[in-house]
């Protein structure tokens, strides 16, 4: 019961700007970070799930990554002081926004929530007694399922039942695909952030905690996940040149920082990550480049995959390696989180 705490009484201070009254309490158990951009038509949706919480000891933070749409004035209408609306005069990216919302988050408890999902009505709660049950103080990191709505299939690669994820098995991807995750906010004080060049960074910010922590994994649907709402969701839009980029960064970053640790847990798995990345080496047409990981790939573990970009990257024929990616891989090929 190391982590036991009653709900704390808010206790609020006001700011004001020239877009809205803002008010930001100065202690609570959760903060929630909605990173937003053009996504007002499904924003409400992710506001309410979080109202809706049975626990009620929350701040929803909403970091408007410069949306120019009427963002802004959905906001204005919800009358929760619970709320906490921030905005950015120009989009900055995923990555920034979710970093503008952890500087600003004041909770025991943080976690993401994005605009175009929502939570289960008890995901709090759970959260709550989950950290109240842990086994041992070194637990700081939970890990919840989420659940793909249109499938109703668990959206990660889930464990038979609860158990503490350690560096190794994170590593590993003994959890890999889409999880709820809940950190107690006082590990990121010591400057952890998110890489804004990144196209997703979320899956290093958990290496790097579980090297000094540990996580644990709850088998509990704590967080519903749409595809298919007839806007683009982000991974709808990674096939431009930008986009491309930012993939082929944050796969040559982690290898870099986690590289020689995955080849001696894990050389499988160290493989695989090479491939990816020169995967989008090809498609930002860096075939050389793309060649040479392949090979080193190849050597460390034979995967069909591999020898099919090689045979590829000779070809110079991009397009192809596009719609693989676009047809089959684009949900699969992926970089832990």
């Amino acid at each position: 019961m190391a982590h036991a705490r009653a709900p704390i009484a808010y206790d609020f201070k006001y700011r004001f700007d020239n877009r809205m009254i803002v008010v930001e309490p100065k202690n609570v158990l959760f903060s929630i970070v909605c990173p937003t951009f053009n996504r007002s038509k499904l924003l409400g949706r992710a506001i309410d799930s979080v109202l809706r919480q049975q626990l009620g000891d929350f701040e929803l933070i909403i970091v408007n990554d410069g949306s120019t749409d009427d963002t802004r004035d959905l906001v204005s209408r919800y009358n929760d002081k619970r709320i906490v609306y921030i905005e950015h005069e120009k989009n900055k990216g995923t990555m920034a926004a979710c970093n503008t919302g952890f500087d600003k988050a004041k909770g025991t408890y943080i976690a993401k929530l994005d605009d175009d999902d929502e939570l289960s009505n008890h995901a709090l709660q759970v959260a709550f007694d989950a950290f109240n049950e842990l086994p041992n103080d070194r637990i700081k990191v939970l890990f919840f399922n989420c659940i793909d709505v249109e499938t109703g299939l668990i959206s990660g690669k889930s464990l038979p039942e609860e158990a503490t994820i350690r560096y190794e098995d994170l590593l590993c991807q003994k959890l890999m695909g889409d999880y709820w995750v809940v950190v107690e906010r006082s590990i990121l004080s010591g400057g952890e952030t998110l890489d804004e060049r990144s196209w997703d960074d979320f899956g290093s910010l958990w290496l790097r905690l579980l090297r000094n922590f540990d996580g644990y994994y709850v088998p509990k649907i704590c967080l519903l996940c749409y595809r298919e709402h007839g806007l683009p969701r982000r991974s709808n839009s990674d096939t431009n040149s930008r986009n491309l980029q930012a993939h082929e960064y944050t796969a040559k970053v982690l290898l870099e920082e986690f590289g020689v640790d995955m080849k001696s847990y894990c050389p499988k798995v160290y493989s695989k990550q090479i491939a990816a990345l020169a995967f989008y080496r090809l498609l930002n047409k860096n075939s050389r480049k793309a060649r040479s990981d392949l090979l080193l790939s190849l050597k460390n573990h034979f995967t069909v995959f591999a020898l099919v970009l090689l045979l590829l990257s000779f070809t110079g024929n991009e397009k192809s390696a596009l719609f693989i990616y676009e047809r089959v891989l684009r949900n699969s090929v992926r970089i832990f989180f």
